[in-house]
């Protein structure tokens, strides 16, 4: 049983997007999943209220939407044990005990907690969570770390730099493994026509249009580097506060026939885009994994990216380049690096690499074995009882 913050949908493309795609994982390997889905969004987002099920991709979901929204956190998170719990009944009854319960984010392995507990189920939790990547984090959120991360049976980061963070904010040793990359729409383009206009060179970026994104850094950075190159192109999907100030940005420069937002897009579109663009490129200032760099990269586009807690995993000289210093200079520096030579990366070996270690075959395995211990161990523990 997957515990997640909800599901995505077509008018909500992102929300519970890192869970659902490892529970479609988990199905495609020959695994029962069912995917308990507590969504507590305000009344703004809209959608069916109250309580869900249907199969989707192999994966049975049950949903419970509440539009609770912004009140209180003791009374959000009593709420989202309540409807877990009664989420889990059903859940019981209709295919049975689930022989271990996965719950990703600090918020939902919290609430999966008591219940795991309570009916005697190996609990494992999954962080993706980006403020744990901080310093200074709230007392809330690290009291919750505090209670819940060594009662799990196993605690999972989704990098190297989040695991290192958990240990030494929560004292407990974490696996890493990443989330999925759908390899099969995320591809290497075989038919080698990457086009979209002779002689043209395209940069694509995909991200919220917000401060946390640096979008505007991007936008200047690629100005300064090509000002007179009318061939470069810059392509932005992505939609966010920022969305007015970049589109005025753009016009202020005189970019507007070499750079473009695109906004949300299908996950089909962007790669598509993708298989007719040179290169990649996101200057975050914080990430916990990088899901978009690695579909880039199953995409066979070389990457650059910023030092931000999730990249430093996979990129290297063969396949990107981390920026050496956190500046919009930097940024400029790469991107003009990137274009003069582009011929030194291999589109084969670099979509190659990345299927091997994040489809969802990969990542499923990984999975699997850890399931596997905690059962047997939780086993034992019942035997000894």
């Amino acid at each position: 049983m997957i515990v997640a913050r909800g599901y995505p949908s077509f008018r909500y493309k992102l929300n519970g997007l890192f869970e659902y795609d490892q529970a479609r994982a988990l199905a495609r390997a020959g695994h029962k999943v069912v995917y308990a889905a507590v969504d507590l969004r305000s009344i703004r987002h809209p959608r069916k209220w109250g309580r869900e099920s249907f199969s989707k991709d192999g994966v049975c979901v049950e949903a419970m939407n509440l539009p609770a929204g912004r009140i209180a956190p003791h009374f959000l998170h009593e709420i989202n044990k309540k409807a877990l719990l009664r989420l889990y009944r059903g859940i019981e009854k209709k295919f049975g005990r689930p022989d271990v319960v996965h719950a990703h984010f600090i918020r939902m392995s919290y609430a999966a907690l008591e219940l795991c507990e309570k009916e005697n189920l190996p609990l494992v939790g999954t962080e993706h969570f980006s403020a744990f990547n901080q310093e200074d984090i709230s007392a809330r959120i690290r009291n919750w770390g505090r209670y819940t991360y060594p009662r799990l049976d196993r605690v999972i980061a989704v990098s190297s730099h989040l695991a290192t963070s958990l240990q030494e904010k929560f004292l407990i040793d974490p696996l890493v493994i990443p989330n999925v990359v759908d390899t099969e729409v995320f591809s290497l383009d075989k038919e080698g026509d990457r086009n979209e206009e002779e002689g043209t060179f395209t940069f694509i970026s995909t991200g919220r249009l917000s401060e946390e994104k640096r979008m505007d850094w991007l936008i200047l950075a690629f100005h300064e580097a090509f000002d007179e190159k009318e061939q470069m192109r810059l392509v932005i999907f992505g939609d966010g506060p920022q969305k007015e100030r970049l589109k005025k940005k753009i016009v202020d420069l005189g970019e507007k026939d070499r750079i473009f937002l695109r906004g949300v897009a299908e996950r089909q579109e962007i790669a598509e885009k993708m298989k007719k663009s040179q290169a990649f490129v996101l200057a975050s200032r914080g990430e916990t994994f990088g899901l978009a760099y690695i579909e880039a990269l199953a995409a066979g586009l070389p990457v650059i990216a910023s030092r931000c807690g999730g990249p430093e995993d996979f990129i290297h000289e063969q396949n990107g380049i981390i920026l050496k210093e956190d500046t919009p200079r930097a940024l400029k520096e790469a991107l003009f690096d990137m274009a003069n030579n582009i011929g030194r990366y291999d589109r084969e070996a670099i979509s190659r690499e990345v299927s091997g270690k994040f489809s969802s075959g990969a990542i499923a395995a990984q999975l699997g074995e850890v399931y596997a211990q905690v059962v047997a161990e939780h086993k034992v523990q019942k035997a000894s009882y």
